[in-house]
């Protein structure tokens, strides 16, 4: 029995060795996720993670081990599931694992400064002590954690390295001091606070990890930037029988394809034993309940967006290419071209998926999820400037190993065109390309011989460029859209009217928050207007917009519309105007045609089904209508109605469509009225000759019969604006405007009347787009 006991004391000793040397701590690291919440070629997957990080934890801890997960970054981008919620569904994976903090990577600058810093002090807080805004470090300096009379202190470092890959603006305002040196200072501060294990989490190269240990000894763990491949399964075991002289340097596998665990033991106050392991996750293992549930949430609610089409118009008739690699390449070439405004466009065609190409020529429209597949993975783009002997050496290259496609230069009878004309050797060309080819390293030497590098960019899956020096987001579709006009114009087809997008599907582009103010139609017209309307009727509905009698006008119309998106909300308001000077039968009238009109719109866009090519959505409105000045004696018209029912938006030529039910209340003088009815209104845009562009409304207000009719109670009102436009100059349209109102009284006057207005004019059309940084302030 005694011989059984000690037998059971040993192997307790063997698998326990905290039992011999006294503490042990944990930590447990990550880092390089790369924003995936999926697992990736058939490895991890964050729940899946979530879910080892929790058992890993917990078997810490029976153990009476003191357990530290970290992460070392590149954990919230760029992985396009991660960008639609600006990694907050990862973040939260890792609040609920029980992450104590992590160092940030350059991809968790990748939504901007601002939502950068809202993240600092968040769970898991951000450490970077070497991370300064002024003279103020960014966060907290370091951790402190305590474990059976055992101090721990944990702190962070970020790589200067990081200033090379995130645009200028992001970073505007922020320093990056040297590691090795502020890993010193912070060294010291921990001493002082007599704590006895250090450990840095660091978002570092090989290079800028070694400096820090050799430099500062007394670091007993270094956590560095992450590795592609480790040996999972294994152990590693550091033993140091007097005192550790150097710090042990360790690397997380990134995508989530292991978790790495450093057990320190710990005697005396003195780490005498590392153990380092890494436990893979298993893709088909068990899954972390919340972070699944969180998964599939966000999948949903992306699917929305992704439904929607990214470009109103088939790929096969607006990209008149083989869909290969090769030929969609040459596409993108010129895009990248055409946004960057560049001469040659250079890319590499294993960039893309050929098999996904290939589906394109059959759709009817290209969505945010087709370019997501067809690109295999994030890009770095460089806008370099090269000699044109250079530049011929990159393009004259036979069969090289990795095959480009270009864009703006072509080879004809031996010589090598740029633009249709011959290269020349001595002169600069600017040339938009893949940061990877620019390199030199990938069989195009010539590339080493650049002049200039003048701005970096971030490709992301779904081809949304990421651009310096503003940090902000440029949207492919738009470079798409310039390209495609090219195309058709150059074939003779219209290059305008396939590219109209509701604004929801425009506003839907980017990442929420987002906000569009537009200058929508501003316009100075001259209108001849026939009537068929009695002036009796035309004066007892305020509301008609209706002359009395025939007359001419010259008039400033518009309107200016405020639009902010958020998840599942578009809310858009619309200020419009009316000002003129009209001749009534040939004499002139000071005011006439001085109206203004408040509008609110709300849509909720979580909400909803697909019907044929709309999806059907609720909407709640608004709209407060009045003028500026009437002739003596007549009020002024204060009109309010509102409105509530289903809308429906498309990318179509029919772009939305509303059926609900209304009430007007009508305040002018003392009239004081309220009525009830139904409304529906089209909203139309198409093209016509390959130059006209038609913007077309159609609204309809039927109000039944009540009880009590007034003075002026309409029953129907229809309004029909109809504007014809041609390019002229930049944002301004030369313009001929239709304007068609019907109109019914009701028992006390009943006549139908018709208004009808034909204009001639300039119109201006301006949009500006808030992207990361809010209009109003940081969200």
């Amino acid at each position: 029995m005694l011989k059984k006991s000690w037998w059971m004391f040993f192997v307790v000793l063997m698998f326990s060795p905290s039992l011999i040397f006294g503490q042990e701590i944990q930590i447990l690291f990550t880092g390089g996720s790369k924003g995936y919440l999926d697992p990736e070629k058939g490895k991890g997957g964050m729940a899946q993670k979530v879910f080892l990080m929790k058992e890993l934890v917990q078997k810490g801890k029976q153990k009476g081990a003191l357990v530290l997960p970290f992460d070392s970054g590149n954990t919230i981008a760029p992985y396009y599931l991660s960008r639609f919620d600006k990694g907050k569904t990862i973040l939260r994976a890792m609040k609920n694992a029980g992450y104590q903090g992590m160092t940030p990577g350059e991809d968790e600058f990748s939504y901007g400064q601002a939502y950068f810093l809202s993240l600092v002090n968040g769970n898991p807080p951000f450490l970077a002590a070497n991370l300064y805004q002024g003279k103020k470090r960014i966060g907290r300096e370091f951790l402190i954690f305590q474990h059976k009379g055992v101090k721990v202190g944990v702190f962070g470092l970020i790589s200067p390295t990081i200033q090379e890959e995130v645009s200028g603006d992001i970073l505007k305002g922020l320093a990056i001091k040297n590691p090795a040196k502020e890993a010193k200072q912070v060294v010291k501060d921990l001493k002082a606070q007599k704590v006895q294990v250090i450990i840095c989490i660091g978002f570092l190269n090989v290079d800028e990890a070694l400096k820090v240990a050799e430099e500062n000894p007394e670091i007993n763990l270094l956590v560095r930037n992450y590795r592609k491949n480790m040996n999972s399964g294994g152990e590693t075991v550091i033993q140091f029988p007097n005192r550790q002289k150097k710090g042990v340097i360790v690397a997380p596998e990134k995508w989530n394809y292991s978790i790495g665990l450093a057990s320190l033991i710990i005697s005396k106050g003195l780490v005498k034993e590392i153990r380092i392991s890494y436990h893979p996750v298993d893709s088909k293992g068990k899954k972390d309940g919340d972070t699944e549930k969180a998964i599939l949430d966000l999948k949903k609610r992306l699917a929305k967006k992704m439904n929607l089409s990214l470009l109103p118009f088939s790929p096969s008739e607006a990209f008149p290419v083989e869909f290969t690699p090769k030929g969609f390449a040459k596409i993108f070439a010129a895009v990248l071209r055409e946004v960057l405004d560049t001469e040659v466009g250079i890319i590499n065609i294993n960039l893309l998926n050929g098999k996904e190409i290939s589906k394109l020529s059959q759709k009817q429209t290209m969505s945010y999820l087709d370019l997501e597949r067809i690109l295999k993975a994030r890009a770095q783009i460089a806008v370099v400037a090269m000699k044109g002997a250079d530049l011929a050496a990159v393009l004259g290259k036979e069969n090289p190993d990795e095959p480009i496609a270009v864009s703006g230069a072509e080879k004809k009878d031996g010589k090598i065109l740029v633009n249709g004309v011959p290269i020349r050797d001595g002169d600069i060309y600017w040339v938009a390309t893949v940061k990877f080819l620019a390199s030199g390293n990938t069989g195009y030497p010539a590339f080493q011989k650049k002049q200039k590098t003048i701005d970096r960019f971030l490709l992301n899956r779904d081809f949304s460029l990421q651009s310096s020096p503003k940090g902000i987001a440029l949207g492919i579709s738009d470079a798409f859209t310039a390209y495609a006009q090219k195309v058709l114009r150059q074939i003779g087809r219209n290059p305008y009217g396939a590219f109209f997008k509701s604004r929801l599907v425009e506003t839907m582009d980017y990442e929420p928050p987002t906000y569009l103010f537009i200058f929508d139609n501003l316009r100075l017209t001259y209108s001849a207007t026939k009537v068929s309307a009695s002036s009796q009727l035309a004066n007892t509905i305020p509301d008609s917009r209706a002359a009395a009698k025939d007359e001419e006008t010259i008039a400033l119309r518009g309107r200016l519309i405020l639009i902010r998106y958020t998840r599942g909300w578009l809310f858009e308001n619309r200020l419009g105007f009316a000002f003129g000077q009209t001749k009534l039968e040939g004499q002139p009238l000071n005011v006439s045609e001085d109206d203004l009109y408040l509008e609110s719109d709300s849509t909720f866009l979580d909400f909803g089904f697909n019907m044929l090519s709309f999806k059907m959505v609720p909407y709640l409105g608004l709209k407060y209508d009045t003028e500026f000045k009437k002739a003596s004696g007549v009020p002024l018209e204060k009109i309010l109605y509102f409105s509530t029912g289903v809308a429906g938006v498309s990318p179509g030529p029919f772009t939305k469509i509303k059926v609900g039910a209304l009430g007007k209340a009508d305040f002018t003088g003392n009239k004081n009225t309220v009525q009830y009815g139904l409304l529906g209104q089209i909203e139309f845009h198409r093209s016509f000759f390959d130059a006209f562009t038609v913007d077309s409304n159609a609204l309809l207000y039927y109000f039944p019969d009540q009880s009590q009719d007034k003075v002026g109670d309409l029953k129907v009102r229809f309004e029909w604006n109809t504007i014809l436009k041609m390019p002229f100059w930049r944002e301004f349209f030369l313009i001929i405007e239709f304007r068609f109102f019907a109109f019914q009284g009701k028992k006390v006057t009943s006549k139908f009347g018709t208004h009808s207005a034909i204009s001639v004019g300039i119109s201006y059309n301006k949009i500006w787009k808030f992207i990361y940084e809010p209009f109003f302030g940081r969200e």
